[in-house]
């Protein structure tokens, strides 16, 4: 009986790209030079160019929603739906309200920004209170799921409670998913 001690992976790995890409299309998304397609198109290339350098590296597990427009805390309070009441009433699209939150508007400062311990990372602080309702919202982490898989590599999903793989087999999507970490992949039907 054999048991693996472990798999390589890497948390963490820059996602703005070697020319500074991601900044730079996210500053020309703001200042309305681009769409928001665009900016996606930027996005998903750059997630490519990561999963596939981290591939030909042969880490045995490659981290997917790692990726991030602003802020990985931001985007895991939009991933549990806790998007703030004075955020959704302003009636923007999705990708708006979460730069809304972020950086504020001319309606709405944005979220608290607070140090990450004694370091110099900050991160935007949701606004969370008695009425706020968490709800699912997996639109982003799956769609990067679904991206890996369309390129044949392996992901899994990176969040604060759960590991969620995904590969394709013989043209099928496979998912597993474990609480402490990525779980050998199983076929689903």
């Amino acid at each position: 009986m054999s048991t693996a001690f472990g798999q390589s992976t890497v948390l963490g790995y820059p996602r703005i790209g070697g020319n500074r890409e991601l900044k730079k299309a996210v500053e020309a998304y703001w200042a309305g030079r681009i769409d928001a397609a665009a900016l996606d198109e930027t996005a998903a290339g750059l997630r490519a160019e990561v999963w596939q350098t981290q591939r030909n590296a042969r880490l045995e597990a490659i981290p997917s929603n790692t990726f991030s427009y602003y802020d990985h805390v931001l985007d895991t309070a939009v991933a549990v739906g806790t998007v703030p009441a004075r955020f959704a009433r302003l009636g923007l699209s999705d990708l708006d309200t979460y730069f809304a939150m972020a950086r504020g508007v001319d309606a709405e400062p944005a979220l608290e920004l607070t140090k990450w311990f004694d370091t110099n990372y900050h991160y935007l602080v949701p606004e969370i209170d008695a009425d706020t309702a968490f709800t699912a919202n997996p639109v982003k982490a799956l769609g990067e799921i679904a991206e890996a898989g369309a390129l044949v590599v392996y992901a899994a999903l990176n969040t604060l409670a759960l590991q969620l793989s995904t590969t394709v087999f013989n043209g099928d999507p496979v998912v597993s998913a474990t609480a402490s970490g990525p779980a050998p992949a199983t076929r689903t039907s």
